[in-house]
């Protein structure tokens, strides 16, 4: 008999080392592939000087963070024994997992904040039995939230104005592609907190995953882990490579675990853990009204974004 097991969800460490540069730092990779740079973040916390290539869209030019906050609608959340079939994982996840959150129809809000426990609700531990378990499976609605301000060195352009202090707008949309308006931005950059608190529009940005890069509803991360578009809970998004969209309506996530999670009857505890230190990224644009000829003198370019940059979630078992 397996004993009583408590959830608590934690936002899990990465380590992103903060460190002050003297020169400015390039963050632009030509074609968005390759390794991203990681923000110059300085003991303060402030983001150091950062240096853009002239008309680069924000999917090149972006370095990588911690994620502050993130919400999402959860609908499943399953621990599997072994690997649940790679190009469609719904078509045997019910033989190889357990599922710990199983929702049809009403999924669980869940917002998680850098370094703060948090509980999912309606999660059931008890339904798991003892043994190993290496990987997981989560399906959430096709739309992240993400709010956050960050102090930079240097003032950027955002929707309407330019400042030192760049902010998610609320309601805002997150826009991948080359900068066409500033309309296109979901930041907002101004002088202090106070003219921040002024404008009233800090909030939640979001961002709908339609095309991930390629043909194929799924994407290999830089984690390891795996992304699917669904168009439904069980079928795989159709996707529109040419136009560069799809008809998805859920992500679903397929985690490796690094190290395998051990359920035995001495088992008191189970952690589950959002990777969000270094798992977030910063994007900026200097393509049309970001790029040089457009920008007022002394803007280095147009910040795009503070948004996940990949996904992972831990499990461990006490």
């Amino acid at each position: 008999m397996m004993k009583k097991i408590f959830q608590v969800l934690l936002a899990l460490p990465l380590l992103l080392s903060a460190h002050s540069l003297l020169a400015a730092t390039n963050i632009t990779v030509p074609g968005g592939g390759g390794v991203t740079p990681d923000c110059p973040i300085l003991s303060d916390g402030t983001v150091g000087s950062l240096e853009l290539d002239d008309n680069t869209s924000p999917y090149e030019n972006r370095c990588i963070s911690d994620v502050q906050t993130l919400k999402m609608n959860l609908f499943k959340v399953g621990l599997c024994k072994s690997v649940p079939d790679e190009t469609n994982p719904t078509i045997d996840w019910y033989e190889k997992c357990v599922f710990i959150l199983d929702n049809l129809t009403n999924p669980v809000e869940v917002e998680f904040s850098l370094g703060e426990p948090q509980t999912i609700n309606n999660i059931d531990l008890s339904k798991l039995t003892e043994g190993t378990y290496t990987h997981a499976v989560v399906l959430e609605q096709n739309k992240w939230f993400f709010k956050s301000a960050q102090l930079f060195s240097q003032p950027f352009q955002g929707r309407s104005t330019a400042g030192n202090l760049c902010y998610t707008i609320g309601n805002a949309s997150y826009n991948k592609f080359s900068t066409t308006s500033l309309t296109d931005l979901s930041m907002e950059c101004v002088a202090n907190e106070a003219a921040m608190e002024a404008n009233g529009n800090y909030g939640w940005m979001y961002n709908e995953t339609f095309w991930i890069g390629s043909a194929a509803p799924m994407k290999i991360m830089s984690s390891g882990n795996k992304l699917y578009l669904l168009s439904d809970q069980t079928t795989l998004a159709t996707i529109d490579n040419s136009n560069k969209t799809s008809n998805a309506n859920y992500e679903l996530g397929l985690m490796y675990f690094s190290a395998p999670l051990k359920i035995n009857a001495n088992t008191t505890n189970i952690d589950l853990g959002f990777a969000m230190k270094g798992y977030g990224r910063m994007e900026f644009s200097t393509t049309g009204p970001c790029a040089d000829s457009a920008r007022a003198s002394g803007i280095e370019g147009c910040i795009n974004a503070i948004k996940t940059n990949d996904f992972d979630m831990r499990f461990v078992a006490e």
